[in-house]
């Protein structure tokens, strides 16, 4: 964590310190240039965004192999900061399909997915008056995941689907 905070000292300070750009009068140019604390900013939340997710991650890992369910607050606090970000790596998927972008939207999906299997799995055994990961293996939340066929006319495309029942 100190390396982090660190890190973060350290972006902000060079973007901070960086001369201003000044018009040399020949001309040129003529589009948006963000200045140096606005692209700080940007930065700087991109890491810490990016330290969460990481974070996040460690945190099911870890919880997968102990056995231990999550909290219905971790759940929606994950699929907040997960959701828009696969809304995102779906964008830029459109806009430059790469591996990277693939593999971050898969990440990301895994840990929306997980948030809301969280919540899910929290509020029914909340309402069997259980603790979670504790349910009836009959009542418990089921999920399945298997391949599936969209068929949408022309753009019809085989792929995977996520069933979930409560």
């Amino acid at each position: 964590m100190p390396g982090f905070v660190l890190g973060l000292a350290t972006a902000l300070a060079i973007a901070l310190a960086a001369p201003r750009a000044q018009a040399s009068g020949r001309g040129g140019g003529g589009g948006y240039y963000p200045s140096y604390p606005v692209i700080a900013i940007v930065g700087i939340s991109g890491i810490a965004i990016l330290g969460a997710d990481v974070v996040l991650t460690a945190l099911d890992v870890g919880r997968v192999v102990n056995g231990q369910p999550a909290s219905i607050g971790y759940g929606v606090f994950e699929t907040l900061l997960a959701a828009p970000q696969v809304a995102f790596g779906i964008s830029e998927m459109n806009g430059s399909p790469s591996g990277a972008w693939t593999g971050y939207t898969l990440w990301m999906g895994a840990l929306a997915v997980h948030g809301i299997w969280s919540v899910a799995a929290g509020v029914h055994a909340g309402a069997a008056g259980e603790t979670p990961g504790t349910a009836n293996p009959a009542s418990a939340v089921q999920i399945r995941f298997g391949p599936t066929y969209a068929p949408v006319g022309q753009m019809a495309h085989p792929g995977f689907g996520l069933v979930v029942r409560f």
